[in-house]
């Protein structure tokens, strides 16, 4: 009886994955890697035959080229924030200073003190002429902060919910699943901030809680990259109702020491675009040395496990380091499936304990840094708009790098004997929520 009614669940669990497209949970639709065609000179006129780094990463970000939709720049600076109230507090300071326009995406908007804060700056901003362009995603207001957006529209910022209520009356369709993930800020054509961290208390630890803020990665850059940015913000704005009528800034930035190359990747959910897994699998296949992953959700392709024990086994150094308390719960009881195989695979793991994290970084070879609202999950690679840059900058990533280890001081190192012994019923626990974690 009780086999009889289990397998009943089973199948009525498979039959909803597959009304809804939900079968890229076991193997994402079409994820697999083909050859594309790069030209070594892009649109805007950088020449990667110029390019001033090593041979090795000169040649990863040529092949990387095709993923960047024409974002390549050179001449820019970064400047890292590693905890959500840092990088809110950079947020904040940014938009006060704006006296052209404000361009910002962000997926969570709550209703605390620190939305309505964010709220009444932007505010203040639009009654002072400044031009406000704000896109946040419908299911991030969830926690009060839809009065903010009516109190924006109300003072002059143009503020858009993407996927508004309606779409959600459709959850088990695949084209109801999407969803506005990036955060990304540009003011005035000069300075923009990219990253991790959306717009709440809890993120930055302002909740009378006593706990710390969340470990975020957040980079305000400077330079070229800034007009790329804004691109790919005015791109997508066709998405929202409202038409996008500022006059973008193209030169208004300041052009630094040309020592990177920098990418943008700017990814969409088009079944025909895989941009931000392609992305990944490319930068892990050209790692020699060293491979340091941080990421609060871990639901990789086939692929890109494949690829993470290639690396591991032609001697780089592979580590990825996960949230030992998840806000996801059900996406961290999915992402133990991983573990067994890839430890097996020489692949480390590790499990930070200081605080939630919700960084989502990459660091190839001392070398290349990849910052911004990406996740390594299906969601991620299917389903969300997404913003990443990659960076071609020694110093840069040894900077990311000097952060890594300094979170693997507070983080345990998870051991295969120890995966080995878990229990078969958590073992069974995680496997059959693995299909769920799809919808988070």
């Amino acid at each position: 009886m009780a086999l009889n009614k289990f397998t009943k669940i089973l199948s009525s669990g498979l039959l909803v994955l597959f009304l809804c497209g939900c079968t890229t949970v076991f193997g994402p639709h079409d994820l697999r890697t083909k050859p594309t065609s790069v030209e070594a000179k892009t649109d805007n006129g950088n020449d990667l035959e110029s390019c001033k780094l090593t041979h090795n990463v000169c040649q990863t970000m040529k092949e990387h080229e095709a993923y960047s939709n024409g974002y390549v720049s050179s001449g820019n600076e970064f400047e890292l924030f590693l905890d959500g109230r840092a990088a809110q507090e950079a947020i904040m300071n940014e938009i006060s200073l704006a006296k052209k326009y404000i361009l910002m995406a962000s997926y969570v908007l709550r209703g605390d003190e620190t939305g309505k804060k964010f709220t009444e700056m932007m505010c203040s901003k639009a009654n002072k002429g400044v031009e406000v362009y704000f896109m946040v995603d419908y299911f991030g207001l969830m926690h009060g902060g839809k009065e903010n957006i009516e109190r924006m529209n109300e003072c002059g910022v143009h503020a858009q919910v993407f996927r508004k209520p309606v779409y959600y009356l459709f959850p088990l369709m695949y084209y109801y699943q999407k969803r506005e993930h990036r955060k990304l800020l540009v003011v005035d054509g000069q300075v923009a901030l990219v990253g991790s961290v959306s717009i709440g208390n809890k993120y930055g630890g302002w909740n009378n809680d006593d706990l710390p803020p969340w470990r975020e990665t957040q980079v305000k850059v400077q330079g070229p990259i800034v007009n790329d940015l804004q691109l790919a913000f005015k791109k997508r704005w066709p998405m929202a109702e409202k038409t996008f009528e500022v006059e973008l800034c193209r030169d208004c930035f300041e052009s630094f020491a040309d020592e990177d190359i920098s990418h943008v990747v700017d990814h969409s959910f088009k079944w025909n675009e895989k941009r931000m897994h392609d992305s990944y699998i490319t930068l892990i296949k050209n790692a020699n040395h060293s491979l340091f992953l941080t990421y609060p959700y871990f639901l990789p392709s086939f692929y890109l496990v494949r690829e993470l024990k290639r690396a591991a086994a032609r001697g780089v150094d592979v580590r990825i380091l996960l949230p030992d308390d998840n806000n996801v719960s059900v996406l961290d009881k999915a992402s133990r499936t991983f573990y067994a195989r890839l430890l097996k695979g020489g692949v480390k793991i590790y499990r930070y304990k200081q605080s939630v994290l919700h960084a989502k970084t990459m660091v190839i070879d001392g070398e290349i840094s990849v910052i911004g609202s990406g996740n390594f999950d299906i969601r991620t690679f299917l389903h969300n708009l997404e913003l990443n840059i990659v960076v071609a900058n020694p110093e840069l990533a040894k900077k990311m790098e000097k952060v890594y280890f300094d979170d693997l001081r507070y983080s345990k190192e998870v051991m295969l004997k120890d995966v080995q012994k878990r229990g078969g019923g958590k073992k069974l626990n995680d496997y059959l929520v693995k299909p769920f974690s799809f919808f988070l």
